[in-house]
């Protein structure tokens, strides 16, 4: 029985190294995942201004009838929010 259990976690480490540094792979199955368990989804961002003219950004849709823009965004890629979400110019 022991025997079998290390046998059972040199395979795992194995798998979970091959992984490691295989990107291309670890990239493909991460999208398998998503589709599975439908995190997929929440790549997704809806952008509109609110009654107030704010901007609102959220990963549900905005009330019916409102105007919005649909983001796609990269969950493995750094995100620093823009100063310019206003709709105001920079100076």
């Amino acid at each position: 029985m022991k025997k079998a259990l290390l046998i059972l976690l040199g395979l795992l480490l194995g798998a979970g190294l091959y992984l490691y540094t295989e990107p291309e792979l670890q990239r493909q199955a991460r999208q398998q995942l998503d589709k599975l368990t439908g995190t997929e989804q929440s790549r997704r961002l809806y952008r509109w201004q609110d009654a107030g003219g704010q901007w609102q950004v959220t990963d549900q849709p905005p009330p019916a009838g409102t105007d919005y823009e649909i983001l796609q965004y990269d969950p493995e890629t750094n995100v620093i929010p823009s100063k310019n979400l206003t709709g105001q110019k920079k100076d």
